[in-house]
């Protein structure tokens, strides 16, 4: 069996999560909540690139809401996870509550069902798969993800979106970092 990979890029008011088999993308999914005068709605995308293709748009009610919406148009399982940590800039404390709660929310959501699951920073990530330094400016680094996906793997009409294509690196860093499969299933060994 092929493993499988999740990497997320969380947030909030937007993110992205892909779904990598070895190298190629098996699916994509991206959320933005939008302000609305009835009130805010998240407009949620998802395509599988599977034949046939699937592509999916849905406006939920809650964040919450989107996230099932994802969980539930994702059919790929067992999978090694790995969700971006929050840069927190020092002094910035505004937004944090809804990051860490988004941030947990996902974890909460994808996390159950992984095999395993690993939290890299943004410099991990980004000098791993993009070969960016510590000091990158985050719109930058997420310009630098968008052209180097474009350039490796098929993202669909998500090919643009800038948290897609972060969410993308992420998953072949988790490729990349997973625990090997006999690991995974058998554990370590027992000393003789």
């Amino acid at each position: 069996m092929l493993e499988t990979y999740i990497g997320i890029d969380p947030g909030y008011l937007a993110g992205g999560i892909v779904i990598l088999s070895d190298s190629r993308a098996l699916g994509a999914a991206s959320w933005r909540r939008l302000r609305r005068k009835s009130g805010d709605v998240w407009r949620v995308d998802i395509e599988l690139f599977d034949a046939p293709l699937l592509m999916k748009r849905a406006y939920c009610g809650s964040f919450w809401e989107a996230l099932d919406t994802i969980w539930g148009a994702l059919p790929v399982r067992p999978y090694h996870l790995a969700v971006e940590q929050p840069f927190i800039p020092k002094g910035r404390m505004s937004g944090l509550v809804k990051l860490i709660e988004s941030t947990g929310g996902l974890l909460g959501v994808f996390g159950p069902a992984a095999l395993s699951v690993q939290r890299p920073t943004p410099n991990q990530w980004r000098k791993s798969i993009l070969n960016l330094g510590g000091r990158t400016p985050a719109a930058e680094a997420e310009r630098e993800a968008v052209r180097w996906t474009q350039e490796t793997m098929n993202l669909g009409t998500l090919r643009e979106n800038g948290h897609v294509c972060e969410a993308a690196c992420i998953a072949l860093w988790m490729r990349n970092n997973a625990p090997s499969p006999s690991l995974t299933l058998l554990g370590p060994s027992k000393p003789a």
